[in-house]
């Protein structure tokens, strides 16, 4: 494991697995409010700049529906930047999550890398096999890696492979790890939120779906 790692920057497949996790049955639909409440506010202001302009007697129906119309118009071509701006704070989320859950702190990364790159190496060629035997062999070995970890209160053993579970989507053994530290699974539950609600928005038909159905679009004034 790099140090790198060690501190939060996880494997490339970690989005991935904290989606798959996310996606199994939640009550809860997934919310947008910061979103929301961009949009209302941007509509808030949109309403109050139409009505001085409509409440203008200087003006002529014509230069009204003129000005109006002009403002619609840079309104509306500001709004793909407020949702720019909520994919990086959703991109935020996930990466601030995802660092809280690989923490080490500094003075143990030296030996949570050496037991990771130690575990890594045993099961690299079973996991990456693409053969269910090989797959299972890997896992064997991770289990009795994490099985000798605890025994002997090896807590850079746990975490390291407990990190690699995480990596490698080994449910049983991720929540294992996970149980022996409230902040981690915290920490957890931070990142599959936020990787639910990032894969939520990044989702072409949950994204048209999200415009349907709440605020999350602008209202053009009927003069525009």
């Amino acid at each position: 494991m790099t140090e790198q790692q060690t501190q939060g920057d996880a494997a490339p497949n970690m989005v991935a697995v904290g989606v798959e996790a996310a996606a199994q049955p939640q009550e809860a639909a997934v919310q947008h409010p910061m979103l929301e409440d961009a949009i209302a506010q941007a509509q808030t202001g949109l309403d109050f700049r139409v009505q001085q302009i409509k409440d203008d007697r200087r003006l002529t129906p014509t230069e009204q529906r003129a000005k109006i119309t002009d403002l619609w118009n840079r309104v509306s071509a500001a709004y793909p930047e407020i949702l720019k701006a909520y994919e990086r704070v959703l991109a935020e989320d996930v990466e601030k999550a995802e660092q809280g859950l690989f923490y080490i702190i500094p003075s143990n990364r030296p030996s949570v890398r050496a037991v990771y790159n130690d575990a890594y190496d045993r099961t690299v060629l079973g996991f990456e096999s693409g053969d269910a035997e090989g797959i299972q062999h890997a896992r064997e070995e991770l289990e009795r890696l994490w099985t000798r970890a605890v025994r002997t209160g090896d807590r850079e053993a746990q975490h390291a492979i407990g990190q690699l579970a995480i990596e490698r989507g080994i449910d049983k053994l991720r929540d294992s790890y996970l149980a022996t530290s409230e902040e981690k699974s915290k920490n957890w539950e931070r990142f599959v939120g936020a990787s639910r609600k990032q894969e939520h928005f990044n989702d072409p038909h949950e994204n048209f779906c999200l415009k349907m159905t709440r605020p999350v679009t602008l209202r053009k004034p009927e003069e525009a």
